[in-house]
């Protein structure tokens, strides 16, 4: 993968203070030996599968969450409108931290939802657990799924969806296990979030979602957590 004519590759990356993902790498190509053309078609996968496929089923949950609680996306709604008003003007980084309540909705939807059930861990020393020893070079599978369903931290009421879960006086932790945590989080949360919030803001403040009980669904894992039956999902323009 080479830069055209020693340049970059389009004219829009041409503009000052703007350079793509894809020029960023090939800048890395030529300043570092290490960095080789194998490393780089890793780090676009990455972000095709762990930086678009995620946030796009995390998406889908949020609306099939949203669809099945109309209290919910009322309550989006009336967020929206007291920090946006009226007018259909564009989402901004202002605004996105003034929206808790969407954020909440989205660490919700993860909670129950995560849109990678599992991931895998390699023990790089002795871990010492209450119940059992993980020992050196065993490979561990992280249960989000269950994690996040799980009565004893959540609650009796852990299998409903309640977004108030998240917000003050007492969250439970700032994002979803489903980022993972610790020094192998997931680098993107904070860009993850903003994406969700901004798409969600714009649909949920012009259309209604309707969707079938969320008790209905069924699921497979592909490359993320799939819906195969119970997931109908209709959109009406709000009035």
């Amino acid at each position: 993968m080479k830069k055209s004519n020693g340049g970059t590759t389009n004219n829009v990356a041409d503009k000052p203070g703007f350079k793509s993902y894809i020029d960023i790498l090939l800048d890395l190509e030529e300043t570092d030996a290490s960095f080789t053309e194998e490393r780089m078609r890793g780090e676009v996968n990455t972000i095709i599968l762990a930086g678009q496929e995620t946030v796009a089923t995390t998406l889908f949950f949020c609306f099939l969450t949203l669809g099945d609680h109309k209290d919910v996306q009322e309550k989006m709604v009336k967020e929206i409108k007291q920090v946006m008003g009226e007018e259909k003007c564009d989402v901004t980084k202002e605004h996105l931290s003034m929206m808790p309540y969407c954020e909440a909705v989205i660490n919700e939807t993860m909670r129950l939802y995560p849109p990678a059930p599992t991931v895998m861990r390699y023990a790089d020393r002795d871990v010492k657990l209450d119940s059992c020893t993980i020992i050196k070079g065993t490979n561990v599978a992280l249960d989000f799924w269950s994690m996040g369903r799980s009565e004893k931290e959540w609650g009796q009421d852990a299998l409903e969806f309640k977004p108030e879960r998240w917000l003050p006086p007492n969250p439970p932790r700032s994002t979803p296990v489903a980022f993972s945590l610790g020094k192998r989080a997931c680098i993107g949360k904070k860009y993850a979030i903003h994406v969700l919030k901004t798409i969600l803001i714009h649909c949920i403040r012009d259309y209604e979602i309707i969707a079938e009980p969320n008790e209905n669904l069924e699921f497979k894992v592909d490359i993320a957590l799939r819906t195969i039956s119970g997931h109908l999902i209709q959109v009406k323009r709000r009035q």
